[in-house]
């Protein structure tokens, strides 16, 4: 199992900081999956702790292109229409 949170558009992997954090692990899971946006509690940490983030960080959200108007449509995006 994996523990991942999303602060803007960053997405770190805090599964291997659970048991050290400072604040317990609950502070954490209570984020994980993308259930908040982190991005507040990550500007409460100290720049310390904000570039400790850095080592835990796997990627980044992206926002999908329009389809192209040659291709049809997914099945899925007809459902509710």
């Amino acid at each position: 199992k994996s523990a991942w949170i999303v602060a803007g558009n960053d997405i770190y992997d805090i599964t291997s900081y659970l048991g050290v954090h400072p604040g317990g692990s609950s502070s954490l899971l209570r984020r994980a999956g993308g259930a908040k946006d982190c991005t507040e509690d990550f500007k409460f940490h100290s720049k310390k702790g904000q570039r400790q983030w850095d080592q835990f960080k796997i990627g980044r959200l992206v926002q999908l292109q329009e389809e192209r108007k040659d291709k049809p449509k997914a099945w899925w995006t007809y459902w509710n229409q």
